[in-house]
């Protein structure tokens, strides 16, 4: 266990240890170029605190960490706070354990927990949480705090994500264009790995609502977007990783009753009243149509609950007939690759973006788009 420096850590990539063999590329063999100590107008950057909460994803964890340590940030507190892995991840972390302020591992009480042990040993003005199978791009932490610090009505910033799968293979981009409370309800998710926040205003908005163990993340973005602007960056900050024993992945079926809670919670309050009824028939059908996405993932057994919702969501919104039959023709195509074909890949049925189609692994996606362009 290690406790928090009173400098923070902006390692080189010559000091941190040799990456593995065949290993190469970002965050590998190559780092960002370190930012000076002080921000254009000679403010010094403001310290940011990334913590990451990690539970037995040792094949992941050590380009997790690398990848906020080559940040090239001067002011740069990474906390991690380990659940008790029983696989190698403590032996990875103890080799990056000079550049972490803090790290524990211990048996805990789940996401929230071990984000609320994180902060209470973080003392950054802006904070963000990094889970230990996702990884950031170049630059990604100079490009949010640079966004935040230049929007003073701004309580967070979020930039895209990259979903990838266990290979580090882009399946899709996502991009947000703007959030509000009403586009939250329609289940315009902010890409929570992308996101960066003024701790004040975490604060102030009340923290995590242990209520909600599965869609904390969301909850909060609804109370969030209450106290200020959340910021949307037109780039791409982040990767989600999809495999089949992420959070999101195997507990969808649960997370979907949450998020019906979380809508249900915001239209009962004041901000609710402003919502028009046809408006709530349209987050109505949003919520039928996550349904479909979620049910149709385990084909056959929930056709029925598949069939309910789509009638529902055509009912209640004519307009979503469009996203509704792309989300099926997605369905479609894995049950026809993967259990017709007899070519079934433990996991990546699960994947709401059908397959990693691009050829690109995410460290290389954004010389990619420049080649584009």
């Amino acid at each position: 266990m290690n406790t928090i420096p009173a400098i923070p850590q902006s390692p080189t990539l010559s000091e941190l240890p040799a990456p593995p063999a065949g290993k190469t590329g970002w965050p590998w063999t190559e780092e960002c170029v370190p930012l000076p100590a002080t921000m254009p107008d000679g403010a010094p950057w403001p310290r940011v605190t990334i913590i990451t909460p990690s539970f037995n994803q040792a094949p992941y964890l050590e380009e997790t960490l690398r990848s906020i340590l080559l940040q090239g940030y001067p002011n740069l507190e990474h906390i991690v706070i380990d659940g008790g892995s029983t696989d190698e991840s403590v032996p990875i972390i103890r080799r990056y354990e000079p550049w972490l302020a803090y790290w524990i591992s211990e048996r805990d009480r789940g996401h929230i927990d071990a984000l609320n042990k994180g902060l209470a040993k973080s003392s950054g003005a802006i904070w963000a949480f990094l889970n230990s199978d996702d990884t950031y791009l170049r630059n990604a932490i100079r490009i949010a705090v640079t966004a935040l610090v230049s929007r003073p009505a701004a309580v967070a910033v979020c930039g895209g994500e990259l979903f990838i799968n266990k290979d580090g293979m882009v399946i899709e981009e996502h991009l947000v264009k703007t959030v509000t409370i009403y586009t939250l309800l329609q289940m315009s998710f902010v890409p929570q790995p992308a996101v960066f926040l003024w701790r004040s205003a975490f604060e102030r908005a009340g923290g995590w609502d242990a209520s909600f163990p599965l869609s904390f993340d969301f909850e909060l973005w609804t109370r969030l977007v209450q106290l200020g602007e959340i910021y949307c960056i037109p780039e791409v900050l982040a990767t989600t990783r999809w495999h089949h024993t992420t959070k999101t992945a195997s507990q969808r079926t649960k997370i979907y009753p949450e998020n019906v809670r979380v809508v249900q919670q915001v239209l009962a309050c004041p901000v609710g009243s402003s919502i028009s009824a046809s408006e709530r028939r349209t987050i109505e059908a949003a919520l039928d149509l996550l349904a479909v996405s979620i049910y149709s993932e385990r084909f056959p057994q929930k056709v029925l609950a598949v069939l309910f919702h789509s009638f529902h969501a055509i009912i209640k919104s004519p307009r979503i007939v469009r996203e509704l039959a792309h989300i099926l023709r997605v369905r479609l195509r894995v049950i026809l690759a993967y259990h017709l074909k007899g070519h079934k890949r433990k996991g990546l049925a699960f994947s709401p973006w059908g397959f990693a189609n691009t050829g690109i692994h995410w460290s290389q996606w954004r010389s990619h788009v420049s080649s584009e362009q």
